[in-house]
């Protein structure tokens, strides 16, 4: 370990930041990895924001599972990390009452299945957000072959059947966010969440409104009550859209996004950077790739560069993506090819499979050819 983090705002950063250290410099990513089990070999825990030599308590959910189970599952983790360690860590925070950044009182979260809210009013939020930490737990059990463990990090998830009609941007009971945005926040299980909209084409009808009414909306003076461009729990929203079969519709609003949410003015950013997290969305989003943190996959979107090169890992590994027709009213994407062949997996893409460098070659190259008009299941 070259470096050690004592200043890690993980709500924020397991989102976007780590994801893309991941991608460009498995290093620096490892480093975060080990600093976090160096807190839990000294503090007995795995923190939810540590700072300094001390925790916070800041934020919700155990996203350090995310971080991890990220690394892990992209097969970037180094020989040097501990899978016992980490395994152990992360039964701890998903089991028992920790003495410092606990979740909810895990015995209760595991009965119901759910935060009563007569026990914490954040009970949707944090509902919503152990269930993602469980899916990436789940994810390390698997990868280290302990299948009937993983058993215990799954589970359903229901709607309500009544219609949202209220909209408070810091309604109480959810944490920085209305009942909207929280809507769609299942990023580790959105075909189920579209089956339980109804459907497909009712899930996207529903996504979509949430983009374009958040379009009459002042994007920095207050909190939108629709799509919220500037802050964490909204940022996944717009690549929801690939799982009802609407990719069109994440390239329009993605597109839409970068051209009109941020600038290169001094307020161009649509709200608190957040160490790099919306930095990091801007990035991945102008690749034209966005990832599902604390997975493997990647989500295609409409890139914003001609040609971009990123030299990944000190220069071991080249990622060139090209994008051709790229123009201003050319905001869907016709095809997308893969080292020269067309992308059988589109609309998504592998970190393992598809964009790592084989001992074969060091280079990996991504062509998009851009259309004014949407194309519909072209592979």
């Amino acid at each position: 370990m070259d470096h050690i983090y004592t200043d890690l705002s993980i709500w924020d950063i397991f989102r976007t930041q780590v994801p893309f250290l991941i991608l460009h410099d498995a290093k620096r990513a490892n480093d975060i990895a080990h600093s976090i089990m160096l807190i839990v070999e000294q503090g007995g825990y795995l923190p939810k924001w540590p700072l300094a030599n001390g925790h916070t308590n800041c934020m919700i959910g155990s996203h350090a599972d995310i971080i991890l189970s990220d690394l892990i599952m992209k097969r970037e983790h180094d020989s040097h990390l501990n899978m016992t360690q980490v395994l152990e860590a992360l039964r701890i925070v998903a089991n028992t009452e920790q003495i410092h950044d606990s979740r909810f009182d895990p015995p209760t979260y595991i009965k119901y299945g759910y935060v009563p809210f007569d026990m914490d009013e954040y009970s949707a939020s944090l509902t919503l957000s152990y269930a993602y930490d469980d899916w990436a737990i789940g994810n390390v059990m698997y990868a280290a072959g302990l299948i009937d463990e993983v058993q215990e990090y799954t589970g359903d998830i229901l709607c309500p059947a009544t219609e949202i009609e209220h909209l408070i941007p810091f309604d109480y009971r959810y944490t920085e966010g209305d009942a909207w945005h929280y809507r769609f926040f299942v990023p580790h299980n959105t075909s189920r969440l579209v089956d339980l909209f109804g459907g497909a084409k009712y899930f996207a009808e529903e996504l979509d409104t949430f983009f374009v009414r958040s379009r009459d909306w002042p994007t920095i003076t207050i909190p939108n009550p629709y799509y919220w461009a500037g802050n964490e729990h909204n940022l996944f929203s717009v690549w929801q859209f690939h799982y009802a079969n609407r990719s069109d519709l994440t390239q329009l609003h993605a597109r839409w996004l970068l051209d009109n949410v941020y600038t290169v003015k001094p307020d161009g950013i649509p709200g608190n950077d957040d160490y790099g997290t919306m930095s990091t969305w801007y990035i991945f989003t102008s690749l034209g790739f966005y990832p599902l943190s604390g997975s493997s996959t990647y989500l295609i979107g409409s890139p914003a560069f001609d040609r971009i090169t990123i030299r990944r890992n000190n220069g071991q590994c080249i990622l060139t993506i090209i994008v051709h027709d790229n123009a201003q009213k050319n905001t869907y994407v016709e095809r997308v090819l893969l080292n020269g062949e067309i992308l059988s997996t589109y609309p998504f893409i592998d970190h393992i499979n598809q964009l790592r460098c084989s001992t074969d070659s060091s280079a990996v190259q991504v062509d998009f050819v851009m259309s004014s008009t949407p194309t519909f299941n072209y592979h």
